[in-house]
C-alpha cells in the first residue's frame, strides 16, 4: 500500500474516532434550559407553532442541530406518541455529562396551545410596560414638570381681564415628597384707559414650593395636592403713556417678590392648576408700596 493511501486512511480513522469518542466513552452532549421558559417549536422557525414549553434548568439530549436550532424529542403524550421539536440555541447552554440525565424532558404537556412569538428573545414573559400615570405627592417627588398658566389681576383693578392679564411658563423640579424648586417666567399686560397708560411687564422668579397630598389626610381626596410657595426675581417693564397729546415711554428693571397658594388636581398624564398669587415690585417711586393680586389657571405636563 502506498504511503499516501495509508496517510488518508489513517486520517479518516482518526476523524471517525474523534466524532464518536463521546458516545464510545459513555458521554453524551447535553443541553440545559437557561431561560425562564423555553418554547419547543414544530419547525426550526420563530414563526412555527409552539408544541410545548420547557422550564428553566431542564436537561435535554438533542438528536441533532440545524443552524441555530437543536432537534429534541418531546416526552410521549397521553396516547404514547413521541413528537420531535426544535429549541433555539439562545435559550439553552451546552453541558457534558457521563450519563444520560434521569429526566431528559419535562412531564407531558396537556393540550399545549400555539403561542405566536415574534422573536426568541421574548421566550420569557415580558413584564408590563410601566404606567405613564404620575403618582400623587404622597407617592413620589412633589409636582415635577413643565407648566403653563393664564390669569388676570383682580386687584388693584385695571378694567377687567382684557385690560390686565398675566401668563406664566415654568418648570418645577421635585426635590422630595413635599419640596420642589423651580423657575417661572410671567409676561403680562396692563392697560389703564382712564389715564392713557399701558404697561407690558415681564417678570422672572426662582421659586421654592412645599406641598402635601390631601389623600394622606382624607383618602377620598388623593387626587388633590395643596401647594404653597414664594419666589424672588426681577421685573423688566415697558410703559407708555399719553399726556397733553404727547407720548412718553419708559423701560426699567426692578426687584420683584411673589407669594403663591394653590392646588393641583391629578388627571393621569396631566394636572389642572389653580393659583392665587401676590406680587410686589420694589419701586422707589411708589409710596406706600402695594401687592398685586392674581388668579391663574393652567396645566402641568
Amino acid at each position: 500500500m502506498k504511503k499516501s493511501h495509508l496517510f488518508i486512511l489513517s486520517l479518516l480513522l482518526f476523524s471517525f474516532v474523534c466524532a464518536f469518542a463521546p458516545f464510545l466513552s459513555g458521554q453524551v452532549k447535553i443541553i440545559k434550559v437557561i431561560v425562564g421558559s423555553a418554547n419547543v417549536r414544530l419547525k426550526p422557525d420563530f414563526n412555527s407553532q409552539v408544541i410545548t414549553t420547557i422550564p428553566s434548568g431542564t436537561l435535554l439530549e438533542p438528536t441533532s442541530k440545524s443552524g441555530e436550532w437543536y432537534q429534541i424529542s418531546v416526552s410521549p403524550d397521553e396516547k404514547g406518541a413521541v413528537v420531535t421539536g426544535y429549541i433555539h440555541q439562545s435559550t439553552v447552554q451546552e453541558v457534558q455529562t457521563t450519563a444520560k440525565p434521569e429526566t431528559e424532558t419535562p412531564p407531558p404537556a396537556k393540550a399545549a396551545q400555539p403561542v405566536p412569538v415574534p422573536k426568541e428573545a421574548q421566550e420569557t414573559a415580558t413584564p408590563p410596560e410601566p404606567s405613564k400615570y404620575r403618582p400623587a405627592v404622597s407617592g413620589g417627588s412633589l409636582f415635577s414638570g413643565f407648566f403653563i398658566k393664564l390669569g388676570w389681576m383682580i386687584s388693584p383693578p385695571a378694567g377687567g381681564f382684557g385690560k390686565s392679564w398675566l401668563s406664566s411658563f415654568g418648570f418645577d423640579l421635585g426635590l422630595s415628597r413635599n419640596l420642589s424648586f423651580g423657575v417661572e417666567l410671567q409676561p403680562a399686560y396692563r392697560s389703564y384707559p382712564d389715564i392713557d397708560l399701558t404697561i407690558i411687564p415681564i417678570m422672572g422668579f426662582a421659586n421654592v414650593k412645599i406641598g402635601e397630598n390631601m389623600g394622606r389626610l382624607i383618602p377620598f381626596l388623593k387626587f388633590l395636592d395643596v401647594v404653597g410657595g414664594a419666589g424672588i426675581g426681577l421685573e423688566a417693564s415697558y410703559a407708555k403713556t399719553i399726556f397733553d397729546g404727547k407720548t412718553y415711554t419708559n423701560f426699567r428693571t426692578l426687584l420683584a417678590f411673589h407669594i403663591m397658594l394653590g392646588g393641583e388636581i391629578e388627571l393621569k398624564s396631566l394636572r389642572l392648576l389653580l393659583d392665587y398669587q401676590l406680587t410686589r415690585i420694589s419701586d422707589p417711586n411708589v409710596s406706600p408700596n402695594f401687592w398685586r393680586h392674581f388668579i391663574l389657571f393652567g396645566l402641568r405636563f
